[in-house]
């Protein structure tokens, strides 16, 4: 099925290899050095894999391949975050090139395939995502391109070799993101019926093939957290995220003697590892029937969909959208002669509803929605070309290609256009903090208020990036500052912490941030206060030294009774 004009596929490759190549380049010299949350995670578990503290790297929130790689790519980058930054550019790389393979495996076409290609390039945010964080989803997205290629495989020729290739692709997927378990499961189960079979014995056993390397992979995980929770689970990011955002037990759920500061010693290592499930904590005990847990599900749907559908909109814009269902709609009149492509396409949009109503469950994002965008483009790039094989109609083609033209050019322009939002890098503070407490050595820290630049990932995030940068570990934080019948609290959580430093985000301005300055000046010994100065608008806070003397006379925390749960009635 080769479109006409197929010669320019030459000029479409090599601009999209163009594109790459400046984005990378571009975003590079501004969001290298940058580091996200989960990257933080990510990064430190590699340094525990690095160390050989293996029974520390176990996470029950993080899928483990990125920082298995990540510990391996160190041995060759010794900077484990530059290390992780490899491997994340690396994993955009290698999607780009399996965006292309499954693109010319099902349409033939090299016009095609790198018309795909240059779309993946384009779509927004894809590079700054590679070079800004530390991310699992281009790593997932190339598993779920190598599990749409083996799923082709089946349709082409069901026979057990695929049936197990496809299987095998779903387990290691599930090792670079957990959600893939559930999401790719409803796939093997609608390609299953998809599949002609002549019998219900065959249909049952090309499902068990492709459910034994799943099934024996996640089964290992759930063994190894068992050795360190207690629990078999093949990991705790349902639940995390269904209580922290669904539910919301994580605002009404109180653990620890702090009145004011919440305390995270018992969730971050030293290596700013985060565990918002750590072993014996209170989310473990929390129990919610079904019937109570479905109405905050649904409601959760009904919040997030919209902003899913729309992040979705922008990545593969209205004309990739809309070629995407004329295609379909043609494949579907000739299904016939393109049964297989017509299958294959249904099972995409399948793939599609449950990624969208699985994650909105729970909490989106817009990379959430790269695995079946990436699909989704390698099929729908077939219909922005016509073919007398194929044909569509040449008004709804022509209409597909405006909108997609101008979507594009929109994404690009647009005020949250990642050429516009990432003018400099705001993380500065971060790593001028994190200067000020490594030039101390390690120890503990306490944070108060956020970072000046929540939009861009400094906000409450500030403490723990700075914390990272520093190599020190965050003990309790509170991203209020505290009112005037607070202070007697916050004086008294602060003696129970005894941190060697306290960090107070805030401008000279405000005067929470004048008061809790005065606040610590008048009860902490002090050795010496370190400003932290954005270029651009100058103090955005302090970080407090304390003295050597005072962080000996460290106060016992008792540890609590389990607490209370409470539930909205």
């Amino acid at each position: 099925m080769e479109p006409a004009k197929a010669h320019y596929w030459r000029w479409i490759l090599a601009a999209a290899l163009l594109a790459c190549s400046f984005q990378l380049v571009w975003f590079s010299l501004r969001c290298i050095r940058q580091i996200d949350i989960d990257g933080i995670d990510y990064v430190g578990i590699a340094h525990h894999v690095r160390d050989g503290q293996f029974f520390s790297s176990i996470n029950g929130f993080r899928s483990p391949l990125i920082s298995w790689l990540i510990a391996g790519v160190s041995l060759f980058i010794r900077n484990l975050l530059f290390a992780g930054k490899a491997v994340s550019i690396a994993s955009f790389l290698c999607c780009l090139i399996l965006l292309y393979l499954f693109t010319q495996k099902l349409w033939h076409s090299k016009l095609v395939s790198s018309f795909a290609a240059l779309w993946f390039v384009l779509a927004r945010g894809t590079c700054v995502l590679a070079v800004q964080m530390v991310t699992a989803d281009f790593l997932l997205t190339a598993f779920t391109l190598l599990y749409f290629l083996a799923l082709l495989h089946c349709l082409q020729r069901s026979t057990t070799g695929n049936w197990i290739l496809l299987g095998l692709v779903h387990g290691a997927a599930f090792l670079a993101k957990a959600f893939a378990l559930p999401w790719l499961a409803v796939a093997d189960i609608c390609a299953v019926v998809a599949v002609p079979a002549r019998n219900f014995k065959i249909r049952m056993a090309h499902l068990s093939l492709a459910f034994l390397f799943p099934v024996l992979i996640a089964g290992s995980w759930a063994a190894v957290l068992h050795a360190k929770y207690g629990f078999y689970v093949t990991g705790t990011q349902f639940k995390t995220n269904y209580l922290q955002s669904t539910v919301r037990a994580f605002d009404h759920t109180h653990e620890g003697s702090y009145a004011f500061l919440r305390d995270t010693s018992s969730e971050i290592d030293k290596y700013m590892v985060n565990d918002p499930m750590p072993p014996n904590s209170w989310p473990w005990r929390y129990h919610i029937s079904p019937q109570r847990a479905l109405r905050p599900a649904l409601m959760a749907e009904l919040r997030n969909i919209p902003r899913a559908l729309k992040e979705v909109a922008i990545l593969l814009t209205p004309g990739g959208i809309l070629a995407f269902l004329l295609g379909l709609a043609a494949l579907g009149a000739q299904r016939t002669k393109y049964h297989q492509e017509f299958r294959l396409g249904i099972l995409i949009a399948l793939s599609a509803i449950a990624l969208v109503l699985g994650y909105c469950m729970l909490v989106f994002d817009g990379r959430y929605a790269l695995p079946i965008v990436a699909v989704l483009i390698a099929f729908s790039s077939r219909f922005f070309f016509s073919s007398p094989e194929l044909p569509l109609a040449q008004r709804g083609r022509h209409v597909a290609v405006a909108l997609f033209v101008a979507g594009i050019i929109f994404s690009t322009v647009y005020w949250a256009s990642p050429f516009r939002t990432h003018a400099r890098d705001y993380q500065v503070v971060c790593y001028e903090a994190g200067e000020s407490l490594r030039s101390r050595g390690t120890g503990e820290l306490v944070s108060l208020g956020i970072g000046p630049f929540p939009q861009y990932g400094v906000g409450w995030e500030a403490a723990y990036k700075s914390s990272y940068f520093g190599g020190w570990r965050l003990i309790a934080a509170s991203e209020t500052l505290p009112e005037k019948d607070q202070d007697a609290m916050l004086v008294n959580d602060l003696k129970q912490a005894a941190a060697n430093a306290i960090v107070v985000w805030g401008k000279p301005s405000d005067d929470a941030y004048r008061q809790t300055v005065h606040l610590i000046s008048n009860n902490e010994d002090i050795e010496s206060v370190q400003t932290i100065r954005d270029p651009v608008i100058g103090e955005t806070g302090i970080i407090i030294f304390l003295r050597a003397q005072h962080l000996t006379q460290r106060y016992s925390i008792q540890h609590a009774p389990p607490p209370r749960v409470h539930r909205k009635k």
